[in-house]
């Protein structure tokens, strides 16, 4: 895979679709503007049949947004129609329907303990109902919901540019229209939400939440407890703890031979409440996923870190 990402290895960066069947009257132009924006590596016929995708069909005009792939990776494409427009109903002007991306390993993303809180409670910024990631199954390494998929293909021994390459990542997805979803050893990340029904507190409506996540692999080496600190370090392997800034317990493991991050992060006012009462959720959750993955090497949060967290919750 030496200076480019072989055409097959990312294919399945597209595999998405929500029904529909519209397909416009210039098909052509239609296409080539879909190739055009994504450099050919989504199949054009099947992005035009998903159900935003009537009136005319237009890729994004800049540098970001159109994927060329000599210029270095990660790479995405945005693909806009008229329709959309139509379909969002607002004064913004937006007229996006599908993203396509690619992405190798390693990379420097950040991956954040509370990520996928806001999607599983129906607060995501598309104002959609809740939804969670599935794996996507059929023996491959990926997820997908009613509005994504994301798969990362092995590519052992592959470089990109000069540099080393571990993992294909391929990625697609719309504006999100469940709860429960199954598990799956291949995934690089799992998320377990535990959230009571809204209710009032201090005069303002809130749904208290305590999240669960657990990171391996590549992702395993940035996650953050902080969302909010973009500067906050990554957890570092062989440790555990608490982080008052964010309400996040950590733990990490080693699981089948790669590093392993576990969270669990607290929202208002669990945060505020006996935080101690806790400790055997995080454990109980921590080694059931360890019998379940093989994970060695536990580092649990020790009595020191609850009583950070109660000193916190008390400030």
């Amino acid at each position: 895979m030496a200076g480019a990402i072989p055409a097959g290895a990312i294919v399945a960066v597209a595999l998405v679709g929500l029904g529909g069947g519209w397909l416009g009257a210039d098909a052509w132009r239609d296409r080539h503007a879909i190739n055009e924006a994504c450099a050919g590596l989504v199949p054009a016929g099947e992005v035009l049949e998903l159900s935003p995708a009537g009136g005319t069909i237009s890729g994004r005009v800049a540098e970001e947004g159109t994927v060329e792939l000599g210029a270095g990776l990660p790479q995405d494409c945005e693909i806009f129609s008229t329709k959309a427009g139509e379909l969002v109903n607002n004064d913004s002007g937006e007229r996006w329907f599908f993203t396509g991306q690619v992405a190798i390993e390693p990379n420097d993303w950040e991956y954040e303990a509370d990520d996928s809180v806001e999607d599983v409670l129906g607060q995501n910024r598309y104002g959609g109902p809740p939804y969670a990631d599935e794996p996507l199954g059929g023996g491959m390494a990926g997820v997908v919901s009613p509005s994504r998929v994301m798969v990362r293909l092995p590519c052992a021994g592959g470089t990109y540019q000069g540099k080393p390459v571990t993992t294909v990542i391929g990625n697609a997805g719309l504006p999100p229209k469940v709860i429960e979803s199954r598990v799956d050893d291949r995934l690089w990340e799992e998320h377990c939400l535990l959230a009571s029904e809204p209710t009032v507190i201090d005069g303002e409506q809130e749904r208290p939440w305590a999240g669960l996540a657990s990171f391996f692999g590549e992702p395993a080496k940035s996650v953050r407890t902080d969302s909010i600190d973009d500067d906050a370090a990554a957890v570092r392997a062989g440790t555990a703890g608490f982080d008052d800034h964010g309400n996040t317990f950590w733990a990490t493991s080693v699981c089948g031979g790669r590093p392993a991050v576990h969270t669990m992060t607290l929202s208002y006012p669990y945060a505020k409440a006996n935080v101690r009462a806790y400790a055997p959720v995080f454990r109980s959750y921590v080694t059931a996923l360890a019998v379940r993955r093989h994970c060695a090497r536990l580092e649990l949060p020790g009595p020191e870190a609850y009583a950070k967290a109660s000193a916190s919750a008390a400030s």
